[in-house]
């Protein structure tokens, strides 16, 4: 932190305003400051500092006021102070502790600037000043004001919000300090706080006085400490509560606005996450939203803590019982929570469930619950029935397959908290004999049911936080190893699932679950979403936050680039998992994949959850459920074909492991627009091979579909964990983009990675919102990726077609290459096959077979032997119908076959 100093050159003219200033001050309660000289001109003209959105919660009759609102600031400026009342004295520290009658008396402004001395390692200086006024007797008027301002080097280098904590020194280091003392816990190691939290571009949000104690438990020994934050009365008597909305956007359920009190709330790092990705666990939470598994809401900010840089930080919401009202409406005194964890010392010392918020009878309840669900016969409809009644079991469902999936290393044996509304008072309410109620009327929360929520997955989702001591998490690990590892006397959540799994209610219950969370949750393009939003949105900040504990920005490139890969390769390990156990136990069920091909006009309904566009979909073979097949309006249903499948009467089962839907609809005559017609910039053709290339560089084309000119500044081409930000391009009407992919600036159109397999495309508009975004896939040689017709479906185009800057074309660079010859052909990676092959039917059809498909002169031995590979279910001489080859390419991801009908022509790529 930077010592303060008077401008001395302001001083002759600050003792002759002086006098005036404060007369102004007597007769007015808002005192004119000025907002940082960087933020927009919606700042308010009147500022009355008293940390609260609402000034009318406080009297701050005789307190200090500042000329100048803390926040971020770029240049510099004198913070004077005044007070209404000429009779107090004003004084101050600049250490961050509190004023006292033995603290210096303020006499002139402080002038602040940025410091070419900082060693933050952030390029921030910070000032914090704390004020109290007295009167004559020594008594402190009201209470201490607290002020931090953060100067720049370069504007305002922030990405995400900030926050300025402020206490004495000695309430954080030395033999009572909590950082210096992490390990201790409970109410004697809260030390008093002043949080101060600041928006992106430097605004001030909120300021309360506070408590602060160290949170977590292997993590209180990390460099970079967790904090649990607490709003009690003694800290600020006008509210127990923190008034703010900490969580833009976050409703009650309950309650239907938003919330805006707190308790308690945490400021987390990354705990054993530090040196890796810093979002793991927030990207879990962020899977599980609108679920019935509880997660907690969370925002990413830079930390200070006395002006000193402490890294990235994560506001999260605290599971305090104050939770369980603000989100269901329950009345927190009769909120019981427990958790699983690592317990220090006491009578619950070791791997043990922990009093949270509970008394000793609800804490012997849960213990009761336990015992029944592992013990008894559940496949006894009764013992089945009263296990419902005391746990959620949809949510204990949601609860085993979202940890299982994503891999949570610190699990089971750590990290487990549950839930429940002991008041349960319903007409038709029934109370278990030592386990306590039970209402089935009531609204949800207020049923009596225990639930699980989320907690700290830190070491999932392929991280490899601590490979050396065996702390990782790779995509590989058995879906049910998850759960059943490092199995004790206490932690007992495998054999309560193993048990129930005997229900045949319940089994099916969680493999049905588990086909709806790999088809929609955990879709691979959702994740990646989930992951490159938040990726992005913290990049900014990770330079300085690696500056700071000794990493990289190159290796925490490589930790996200681990996570998108267990996005993308989990899926089909946990397939496997889940048919082998299945067959293991008997249970009968075998999940199968069915792909969804695009569903223009409409949209699908199966397994509780909804399809609006072309995805793969997970399920049960030989198991009929329900299709619902819906038409947008304007439109009705055309054919529905399933390939591996049948669907009857509203009832569709699959039957082979690979299946194919097709629902077409068509329009009723109405005038409706395409569904899916782009509204906006859209990635349109790519080109990387060594005969697309433009002046020797990869490129991508961007097309404007739409009817109006669009201005490129402020959007973002992320690839290869890489990102740039476009500066005033302006793409026409219809028009066409080229960004070349050089790595160096061509006219502020460039993109600073190269294409290759595996590559994630992504556009985001001004606003940080994903518009476009492509993964690009191993495809055929001599083919490139391109929309057909622009803006519309992705196909691979012959490298006959490249049309950087022009629109694209599947047909005539191929028709201009080899003229007549392409008419009643077939071309196979580029080669143009002999006719005399391929025989033409009375009804038009053309047929071949394998044989003499194997012996086209121009295939290289690799093609044959590929091709023999993907038709293997032919015998050699069998009749082929090429328009069989349309049903395999939709089977085969790498096998594309597309028919030409103007030229009566079939192109084939693999």
């Amino acid at each position: 932190m930077r010592e303060l100093h008077m401008d001395r050159r302001l001083f002759i003219c600050f003792v002759l305003l002086f006098f005036i200033f404060v007369l102004v001050a007597c007769g007015n309660h808002g005192e004119k400051v000025v907002p940082p000289d960087i933020l927009s001109d919606n700042s308010p003209d009147e500022y009355i500092f008293t940390g609260y959105d609402d000034n009318s919660v406080y009297d701050t009759t005789g307190m200090p006021r500042f000329s100048h609102a803390p926040g971020v600031y770029q240049n510099a400026i004198s913070v004077a102070i005044t007070c209404e009342n000429p009779g107090y004295i004003v004084r101050y520290t600049a250490d961050c502790s509190l004023p006292t009658t033995e603290s210096p008396v303020y006499d002139q402004p402080f002038y602040m600037e940025y410091g070419q001395g900082d060693d933050n390692n952030s390029n921030v200086t910070v000032y914090n000043i704390r004020a109290a006024s007295f009167d004559k007797e020594g008594k402190m008027i009201g209470r201490v004001v607290s002020a931090s301002y953060l100067f720049t080097k370069d504007g305002n280098r922030f990405s995400t919000k900030i926050i300025s904590l402020v206490t004495a020194n000695e309430n954080l280091y030395g033999s009572n300090g909590i950082i210096d003392n992490a390990i201790n816990r409970g109410r004697t190691w809260e030390r008093p706080v002043n949080f101060q939290l600041y928006s992106p571009d430097g605004r001030i949000e909120v300021q309360q006085d506070l408590g602060i104690r160290t949170n977590g438990t292997g993590s209180r020994l990390n460099i970079q400490k967790n904090f649990r934050l607490f709003a009690r009365r003694e800290y600020t008597e006008e509210t127990g509560h923190l008034l703010s909305a900490l969580f833009p956007g976050l409703v009650s359920e309950y309650y239907g606005a938003q919330i805006e009190e707190f308790d308690t709330f945490l400021v987390r790092g990354g705990s054993t996450n530090l040196h890796d990705t810093m979002i793991t666990n927030l990207i879990a939470y962020e899977l599980m939203e609108d679920s019935r598994v509880d997660v907690a809401n969370f925002e990413p900010a830079a930390l200070f803590i006395n002006g000193e840089y402490y890294g990235l930080m994560m506001i999260i919401e605290d599971y305090s019982p104050y939770y369980f009202e603000s989100h269901y409406g329950v009345d927190e005194e009769k909120i019981a929570t427990i958790n699983f964890t690592v317990v220090s010392q006491g009578p619950y010392a070791g791997l043990n469930w922990e009093p949270d918020d509970c008394t000793t009878q609800e804490y012997e309840e849960w213990a009761a619950v336990r015992h029944f669900l592992e013990t008894k016969d559940m496949t006894q409809a009764d013992n089945y029935t009263a296990a419902s009644k005391m746990i959620d079991i949809e949510n204990f469902i949601q609860y085993i397959t979202y940890e299982c999936y994503l891999n949570n290393w610190d699990w089971p044996r750590n990290n487990q908290r549950v839930w429940r509304y002991t008041g349960v008072s319903g007409d038709n309410a029934s109370h278990i004999e030592g386990v306590g109620g039970y209402d089935p009327d009531a609204e949800y929360g207020f049923d009596g049911r225990w639930r699980f929520v989320a907690k700290d997955l830190d070491i999932s989702q392929g991280v490899n936080a601590y490979p050396e001591l065996g702390y990782y998490a790779p995509i590989d690990t058995d879906f049910f190893q998850v759960m059943s590892k490092d199995y004790n006397s206490q932690n007992r959540t495998y054999e309560i699932f193993r048990n129930l799994m005997f229900n045949e209610g319940f089994c099916r219950s969680f493999y049905l679950y588990v086909c709806e969370f790999m088809s929609t949750r955990v879709e691979v393009d959702t994740y990646l979403e989930i992951i490159n939003r938040l990726a992005l949105q913290i990049a900014d900040e990770m330079q300085y936050h690696c500056q700071k504990y000794g990493d990289t920005l190159r290796d925490w490139d490589k930790d996200i680039h681990s996570m998108r890969q267990f996005a993308e390769q989990r899926p089909a390990y946990v397939l496997d998992d889940i048919n082998v156990y299945s067959a293991r136990k008997g249970h009968g069920y075998t999940m199968v994949t069915m792909e969804l091909t695009d569903i223009t006009g409409g949209s699908i309904r199966y397994n509780n959850a909804t399809f609006t566009k072309s995805t793969k979909i997970y399920s049960l073979r030989d198991l009929s459920m329900p299709l619902e097949i819906i038409p947008d309006p304007g439109f009705e249903v055309g054919e529905v074909i399933i390939s591996g499948g049948s669907y009857n009467n509203g009832m569709l089962t699959l039957s082979e492991y690979n299946c194919v839907l097709n629902v077409s609809f068509i329009r009723t005559g109405q005038s409706v627009p395409k569904k899916n017609t782009p509204d906006h910039i859209v990635i349109n053709e790519i080109g990387h091979s060594s005969q697309e290339k433009v002046n020797g560089y990869d490129w991508i084309e961007l097309y404007n579909p739409t009817d109006h000119d669009i201005n490129l500044r402020g959007y973002t081409l992320t690839g290869r964990s890489k990102s740039h930000t476009f500066p005033s391009i302006v793409v026409p009407a219809g028009g066409f983009k080229v960004i070349f992919c050089s790595g160096t600036q061509e006219g502020g159109v460039y993109a600073p990675f190269t294409i290759a397999k595996g590559n994630i495309l992504t556009l985001y508009d001004s606003g940080g919102a994903v518009i476009d975004k492509i993964t690009i896939q191993m495809i055929a040689s001599k083919t490139h990726l391109g929309r057909y017709p622009d803006g519309g479906e992705w196909k691979e185009l012959s490298q006959y077609n490249v049309s950087p800057n022009a629109p694209n074309s599947f047909l005539e660079g191929i028709y201009h290459y080899y003229g007549e010859k392409v008419q009643n052909a077939v071309m196979i990676n580029g080669i143009l096959i002999d006719k005399s092959l391929f025989e033409i039917t009375d009804d038009g059809k053309m047929t071949t077979t394998l044989s003499k498909l194997l012996t086209a002169q121009d295939l290289t031995t690799l093609e044959k032997s590929s091709l023999n590979m993907y038709l293997k279910m032919y015998q050699k001489d069998e009749i082929i119908d090429m328009n069989t080859m349309l049903e395999l390419h939709r089977i085969k991801e790498d096998f594309s076959v597309y028919y030409v009908a103007a030229l009566n022509s079939y192109i084939i790529t693999f």
